[in-house]
């Protein structure tokens, strides 16, 4: 289902065309929500700016295959959430092989931590199904390893998880 008015037509066709200031405002129009789910699944500021500027540069590069039955905000979103898990899988497996540097977490809530804290997977499932909205085929999308029950079950256990430990 397409969600693009008219304007965003507009500015996409002339982006197609390689016209970089409509594409700019297409950025513009788009960036409170690639910056925000590039900050919820990263769960660092610095990060999230760097991929939100990755992700309209990929979208860039990509823009004159977009199909415009699509609605752009998801395809741009879905671009960013792409880029963040191939960086928490990268961080995961830096991680595991003791190079990860541990990031700044003197800011963030009780809740931010712990979620940060929770295995790739579950993070994203947790980010992208409870903060963002997504459904469980849709997470599958991004995760498609991972069955649709396993998804919910994970999901369930996750949150459990997250009440257990803001209850202390």
């Amino acid at each position: 289902m397409s969600e693009n008015t008219n304007y965003i037509v507009y500015l996409i066709g002339l982006s197609k065309q390689g016209r970089q200031q409509a594409f700019l405002e297409l950025c513009t129009i788009n960036l409170k929500n690639v910056f925000a789910v590039s900050y919820r699944l990263l769960a660092d500021l610095e990060d999230a700016k760097s991929f939100s500027v990755k992700t309209f540069l990929r979208a860039w590069d990509k823009i004159k295959h977009f199909d415009e039955s699509e609605s752009f905000a998801h395809w741009i979103k879905s671009i960013a959430i792409r880029l963040a898990i191939e960086e928490l899988f990268r961080i995961h497996d830096e991680k595991t092989r003791g190079e990860y540097k541990k990031k700044n977490t003197a800011d963030l809530t009780d809740l931010e931590e712990l979620i940060i804290a929770l295995s790739v997977e579950d993070r994203v499932i947790f980010v992208l199904h409870d903060l963002e909205g997504y459904s469980y085929s849709g997470i599958n999308a991004y995760l498609p390893e991972l069955m649709i029950d396993e998804i919910k079950t994970r999901l369930i256990k996750t949150r459990e998880y997250l009440i257990g430990k803001l209850s202390l």
